[in-house]
C-alpha cells in the first residue's frame, strides 16, 4: 500500500472511535440466541471501522468475546444512514455452566478510550464469540459448531 495522500476527501479514512457510533444491541433467537450489534455512524461523522473484531467483553470482570469466524473481515465507511453488524453469541458451551451478567461493553478495537456499555438483560456467558463487522445482518449470525 502506498502512503496515505492527505486531503483527498474530507474525513475520509478516519478510524472510527465507540463514541463517533451510536449502538444498539438485540437479542436474535437464531444460531441458539445471540445479539445483533448495530453502529452507524453519528450525524455528520464519516469514518472507517477497523477490518478487526469488535471488543465485546460481558460484565465488570470483562469476560471478552472470541472470534466466530475463521478470516478477519474488511473495513467498513460509515457514513450517513449506513449500518454495520456483529453478532455475539454470549454462551458457545453446552450445558447450563457459566455466569449471569446484565451488560455487555463494547468498543470498536482494543484500547479504545471511550467503551460504552450496553444492557443485555440477564444473559449467562461462557466462551462468548463474535463475528466480524458486515454490512448485512444475515452475514453477522455467530454460528458455532
Amino acid at each position: 500500500m502506498s502512503g496515505s495522500s492527505a486531503g483527498d476527501k474530507s474525513g475520509y479514512g478516519q478510524g472510527c472511535g465507540t463514541n463517533d457510533l451510536q449502538w444498539s444491541a438485540k437479542p436474535m433467537t437464531q444460531a441458539g440466541g445471540y445479539y445483533l450489534v448495530s453502529v452507524k455512524a453519528e450525524s455528520g461523522i464519516t469514518c472507517v471501522l477497523p477490518a478487526g473484531l469488535p471488543v465485546f467483553a460481558f460484565g465488570s470482570g470483562g469476560t471478552q468475546a472470541g472470534p466466530a469466524e475463521q478470516a478477519a473481515g474488511e473495513e467498513i465507511t460509515l457514513t450517513g444512514g449506513k449500518t454495520a453488524y456483529a453478532g455475539v453469541t454470549p454462551k458457545s458451551t453446552d450445558g447450563d455452566t457459566g455466569t449471569e451478567y446484565s451488560t455487555v461493553i463494547v468498543s470498536v478495537s482494543e484500547g479504545d478510550p471511550n467503551p460504552l456499555s450496553l444492557n443485555v438483560g440477564n444473559v449467562v456467558v461462557d466462551k462468548p464469540l463474535t463475528t466480524n463487522w458486515h454490512t448485512d445482518p444475515a452475514d453477522a449470525v455467530p454460528f458455532t459448531s
